[in-house]
């Protein structure tokens, strides 16, 4: 049960922090673009599809703590600010499209994991329906890291 809820906080967390990245990206991308750009696009559509319904989610989670919660929710804000700005401090190589593709490597194989131990942990085969795609994705994913490098 612990690995279970230990693999969901984990793969929640990074899966959001990775929605609020790449939201930051797209934004400054939409900001230093000309409007003719599609960025503004996938923008709004990643913001209405993916982030906003992550943030409401998140803050529904009755079984994490309001601090726990409101603490990723601010985390999250942060990120997409940083991933907006792209400050000097911070190393170049977390805004290439390589460092993006090992992370939701990482966060799918996370998401796998979770569903596996749900599978154990409440005999039912529902998390199947996460576990595998994320599985299959994670391994494209892969893929396209190998073929890169």
């Amino acid at each position: 049960m612990f690995f279970q809820q230990a693999s969901f906080w984990l793969s929640t967390t990074a899966l959001y922090l990775g929605y609020g990245a790449v939201m930051g990206i797209l934004l400054k991308a939409t900001f230093s673009k000309p409007h003719s750009h599609p960025y503004w696009a996938l923008a709004i559509t990643h913001g209405f599809f993916f982030f906003l319904p992550a943030s409401i989610l998140l803050l529904g989670h009755q079984e994490w703590s309001v601090i726990g919660r409101y603490g990723l929710l601010s985390t999250g804000l942060i990120i997409m600010i940083l991933s907006t700005l792209q400050p000097n401090w911070v190393p170049t190589m977390i805004w290439q499209r390589a460092f993006g593709q090992r992370y939701f490597t990482v966060v799918l194989a996370l998401i796998m994991l979770w569903g596996i131990s749900a599978i154990f942990a409440t005999h039912t085969f529902t998390p199947i329906l996460i576990s595998i795609p994320a599985s299959l994705v994670g391994a494209a994913s892969w893929q396209m890291i190998v073929r890169s490098s």
